[in-house]
């Protein structure tokens, strides 16, 4: 499933969903599964645990670990915008397969231009599509 059609699927998820602000974050495994999770309020997302994950626990439960794609994507009044997730549910995506420092994760060039990197300083984000290990660190 490419990036343009994750982002379709989730906006559309968005449209039906009643809260006037959310974040939608969509995943694509290595298994061809697709799963959308809504968080009903920005703040949310980062007060979460890992029973709190519903996107996390219906991957475990069809035994998911392995993300290749990630979306987030947030929903505030009429405006819709790609948007990275929280790093604590970034760090629980990793946690569950070391593997998952590969998943790309799709960003928006007009909010980030660059990232810092424990290990390589600031680094030029040249494309909309870079690497959870590119973007947090994660090796």
């Amino acid at each position: 499933m490419d990036f343009e059609m994750m982002i379709k699927e989730t906006l559309e998820y968005l449209q039906k969903n009643i809260n006037n602000e959310c974040f939608a974050v969509a995943l694509f495994t290595e298994k061809g599964n697709f799963y959308i999770d809504c968080c009903s309020a920005f703040s949310n997302c980062c007060e979460k645990t890992d029973d709190d994950y519903s996107i996390i626990n219906k991957m475990i439960e069809a035994g998911d670990n392995r993300v290749l794609k990630l979306v987030g994507i947030f929903k505030q009044g009429e405006v819709r915008g790609i948007s990275v997730p929280c790093f604590d549910f970034c760090q629980h995506i990793f946690d569950m397969n070391k593997e998952n420092a590969h998943t790309k994760l799709k960003i928006s060039k007009e909010e980030i231009s660059f990232v810092y990197h424990q290990e390589k300083g600031y680094i030029d984000i040249d494309n909309e599509e870079v690497t959870f290990n590119e973007f947090f660190g994660f090796a």
